[in-house]
């Protein structure tokens, strides 16, 4: 074996030492910390005084995407990084504009200009984009980057608020003034009622397609349940103010709505209601769940 001199022991010893130092700051480093948003996922949500705002599922790291008075309709499309909306006219004007942005509000565009619009949602794995026209008591379909507006069902009684069932791949909507919630498969047929409402119209409109189940709220102040053939419908939550939009997360099995000044949750079953957002004010609208990262 051949030796080494003393000091190229000493110099093979000093590399290896310095060799050490990053790994060994390396391993001492404090992990990254997670925002509240990967963790729990997002919430959006309009307010139809100052626009689209965006938070975690938490209530933390709010902000205000878009400026833009008079937003009521909201859609989003996590996989094309595409925010979907719609603008009122003023008051008495017909042509209510359906909008396009990036996920952080920026580069909005103008997709088509819909008589008096009530709703919108996405069905993203065919690129269409559905929308309630109360004005002309008719749902309308086009492509997401504005094309191919049609007709979908006309003779409608005043069609607002939506929703879009990915399993079945239907069409859901509320009809008749608000007085019942009907649906449609997307060739527009097979029309049907759902649930018969009597007098208690419904605004928010949210889906369980996993459990079979959709939810309400009323302007009564009150959420309600029930199973997608319309059996067992269920009161779950009452008191609230004037609640609109309402959205269902799957994956904690929780509903967000907007209301009065507020953006809450609660438990499907209706238990643990918790305001998580509570602002001046009093115009919150639609509101979209996206999950964790």
């Amino acid at each position: 074996m051949t030796r080494l001199p003393f000091n190229a022991h000493l110099l093979l010893f000093a590399s290896w030492c310095v060799g050490l130092v990053p790994s060994a700051l390396v391993a001492f480093d404090p992990p990254a910390t997670e925002s509240s948003a990967d963790l729990f996922g997002l919430i959006y949500w309009t307010d139809r005084n100052e626009g689209i705002y965006r938070a975690s599922r938490d209530g933390s790291e709010m902000q205000l995407l878009l400026p833009a008075p008079s937003v009521d309709g909201l859609a989003v499309d996590e996989k094309e990084g595409k925010l979907y909306y719609t603008i009122s006219a003023p008051q008495q004007q017909p042509g209510d504009k359906v909008m396009r942005a990036n996920l952080d509000g920026s580069n909005p565009q103008e997709l088509a200009t819909i008589n008096f619009t009530g709703d919108l949602v996405l069905d993203s794995e065919a690129g269409k984009l559905y929308v309630s026209s109360l004005g002309d008591e008719k749902i309308v379909r086009l492509n997401r980057d504005g094309t191919g507006l049609e007709d979908f069902i006309i003779g409608l009684e005043s069609p607002d608020e939506m929703a879009f069932d990915p399993v079945k791949r239907q069409i859901y909507w509320t009809n008749g003034g608000k007085q019942r919630i009907e649906r449609a498969n997307l060739d527009g047929k097979g029309r049907e009622t759902v649930v018969q409402l009597k007098d208690q119209g419904a605004f928010g409109l949210a889906l369980d397609s996993r459990k079979r189940e959709i939810y309400w709220v009323v302007s009564q102040g009150m959420v309600f349940s029930a199973a997608l053939d319309g059996s067992n419908v269920k009161q779950l939550i009452a008191g609230l103010t004037q609640p609109d939009g309402l959205a269902f997360d799957a994956e904690n099995r929780k509903l967000y709505w907007t209301e009065n000044g507020k953006l809450s949750h609660a438990n499907a079953d209706g238990s643990q209601v918790e305001a998580l957002v509570v602002g001046k004010t009093r115009q919150y609208g639609s509101v979209v769940i996206l999950p964790p990262k």
